[in-house]
């Protein structure tokens, strides 16, 4: 698992805990049905996603994050 700067390997841990917790197989199943991709849908919905990216901008890791996630999807 690739490290974030400012945003250490426990973090990106915590976060995907989290996410996993905040899934809904329902919601899950119906993304899995309209994404054409072969990647892992947990099912968290937007809202909460939302939720998420404004903690992490006040926490100041909105582009350590940024970064990150733009690395692992290339």
């Amino acid at each position: 698992m690739q490290e974030m700067r400012g945003f250490g390997v426990d973090s990106q841990r915590e976060l995907l805990e989290f996410l996993k917790a905040q899934a809904s197989k329902k919601y899950k199943d119906f993304q899995t049905k309209i994404t054409p991709n072969n990647r892992e849908i947990l099912g968290v919905n937007i809202p909460c996603l939302r939720s998420i990216a404004k903690e992490l901008k006040k926490q100041g890791q909105d582009k350590a994050f940024l970064e990150f996630y733009l690395k692992e999807s290339i």
